[in-house]
């Protein structure tokens, strides 16, 4: 496909090189998640815990920034405790990612 870099065979249901092309321009300004990323999110694996790794940062510089402890910051990454809707907002801002991506889905 003319003027994406990226592996295009990801890419086959889109017959056409112009709707492919208006597509990626559409989303240009949306940051993608690796495949990584969604694998650990699928998976279970808390989403403040693999949004704050992705992010590179420590428990220690997310719980500063957020103003929550350490310690508390390792009991919501341990699904031991559960956010509060402001904590959860601090914590989005911080990793830069909205407030939904940072919800535990419901196990069954």
């Amino acid at each position: 496909m003319p003027g994406y870099p990226g592996n295009t065979a990801s890419y086959k249901y889109f017959d056409d090189d112009t709707l492919f092309t208006q597509a990626l321009e559409r989303n240009k300004d949306h940051e993608g998640i690796p495949h990584e990323l969604l694998l650990k999110l699928v998976s279970g694996e808390n989403p403040i815990r693999v949004w704050r790794q992705y992010r590179g940062k420590t428990m220690q510089e997310l719980a500063k920034q957020s103003g929550i402890t350490q310690s508390y910051l390792s009991q919501l990454e341990s699904s031991k405790r559960q956010a509060s809707q402001k904590v959860l907002k601090l914590l989005a801002i911080n990793l830069n990612v909205d407030i939904e991506e940072l919800l535990e889905s419901t196990r069954s």
